[in-house]
């Protein structure tokens, strides 16, 4: 008996040793990275291009512990009529499997915002090689064209993106959506979805000297900026939002994290203010047939920069100062609730406000929420600006 037991636990231990691995394996050599993906849409033809920067992986890089790193990069396009045959046929063309876990970020062009934003949205989470964490944008232009721009500072395209996002965290100058925060606001009841704007910079590199030539032509490069926002109404593109009323956006959400605002004394001067915390609450009131709803924000900062001709350890210049910042970050809060009900763009999230407060009162009036009442929402703005600290000097260096 004690022989039999012996055997089925050797036998057992062999075959979990046999069978041991990932049944999927793919060795990294064999496979072709994608970095970017675009998106456009040509209504004329129905046909959907599908753009790609690819990679493949390079040899090991900083020794035997060292990952791998990405060789040259290549950009190629596909079409097809719906968004699963365009990248097919962009698959079939690579001779080597397609590696979709890579992506860094989504662009999509004008045009697929405008009518194919729902396909698009299944297409993204039903593919199982798709993650949640790449970065999405929406630009003016097309994704192909932006994914042909050159890098200023990184190896990659793709790479450059990534970086120019986590400086949005000291700019605030356009909001960092992720696929996954895009999806949820694009399913939220109440809500609709908005995504950063990317465009293209043009600069003339001035011409060589060129000994065989009386006039040298000079050479124009393109490069990516990301500043604004492109906001949605449902499933289609409704419009775009300039800088500062992406930061109304932001303040109204409670997600500027560290903006660089300056106030304008009544002096003329102008203070730097670096913002180190800020905070939203919506509180929506359903008042007779009026829908009412107040955004009270809360911002905190401390002085980066002064050149006005006042002590500004003075507690009255202190005030004064709070004052404009309240007031700057007021107006940039309006400017932005006016954009939501002239494009009849929920992205302000009031509609998820007032069904929070009262669900049976918001569920006769969702179906027509956008078109009938979120123009007529009344709104009110209170601001708490507060400065804490004011620098490693106290006077000003100024002379009056």
């Amino acid at each position: 008996m004690i022989l039999v037991r012996s055997l089925l636990a050797f036998l057992v231990i062999f075959l979990l040793i046999s069978n041991a691995g990932c049944w999927d394996l793919r060795e990294v050599e064999e496979l072709n990275l994608e970095l970017s993906t675009g998106f456009d849409y040509h209504e004329e033809e129905e046909l959907i291009t599908y753009t790609a920067l690819t990679g493949r992986p390079s040899g090991m890089v900083g020794g035997e512990e060292a990952v791998p790193g990405i060789g040259p990069v290549t950009i190629n396009q596909s079409t097809g009529k719906t968004l699963f045959e365009a990248s097919k046929n962009f698959a079939a063309r690579s001779p080597r499997r397609l590696f979709q876990s890579h992506i860094r970020n989504f662009i999509i062009g004008e045009e697929m915002a405008k009518n194919r934003i729902s396909e698009l949205a299944d297409f993204i989470i039903r593919e199982r090689e798709h993650r949640m964490t790449p970065w999405i944008f929406v630009t003016g232009v097309t994704a192909g064209v932006i994914l042909r721009a050159e890098s200023e500072g990184e190896p990659t395209l793709s790479e450059e993106i990534d970086g120019i996002m986590e400086t949005q965290l000291l700019l605030s100058t356009s909001p960092r959506i992720t696929v996954k925060d895009f999806l949820i606001s694009f399913n939220k009841p109440g809500e609709d979805a908005f995504a950063p704007v990317i465009k293209i910079r043009e600069e003339e590199e001035p011409p060589e000297e060129d000994l065989f030539t009386d006039n040298p032509e000079s050479e124009t490069k393109r490069f990516i900026v990301i500043e604004g926002t492109a906001v949605f109404s449902r499933d289609k593109l409704a419009g775009y939002l300039t800088v500062p009323e992406t930061k109304g956006l932001l303040w109204t959400r409670g997600e500027v994290i560290r903006a660089n605002i300056i106030p304008v004394p009544p002096d003329g001067g102008q203070v730097s203010v670096q913002i180190i915390r800020g905070g939203a609450e919506l509180n929506p009131e359903f008042k007779d047939d009026k829908l009412k709803i107040e955004v009270q924000i809360e911002a905190e900062g401390d002085i980066a920069a002064s050149n006005i001709k006042k002590d500004i350890t003075d507690t009255k210049v202190i005030r004064e100062l709070e004052m404009s910042l309240a007031n700057m970050i007021k107006q940039e809060v309006l400017l932005s609730v006016a954009k939501s009900q002239e494009y009849n763009s929920d992205f302000l999230s009031f509609g998820a406000a007032f069904r929070r407060e009262d669900p049976d009162k918001w569920a006769k009036i969702k179906q027509d929420w956008r078109e009938k009442h979120l123009p007529q929402v009344e709104v009110e703005v209170r601001v708490k600006a507060k400065l804490r600290r004011k620098g490693m000097i106290s006077e000003s260096l100024i002379v009056e």
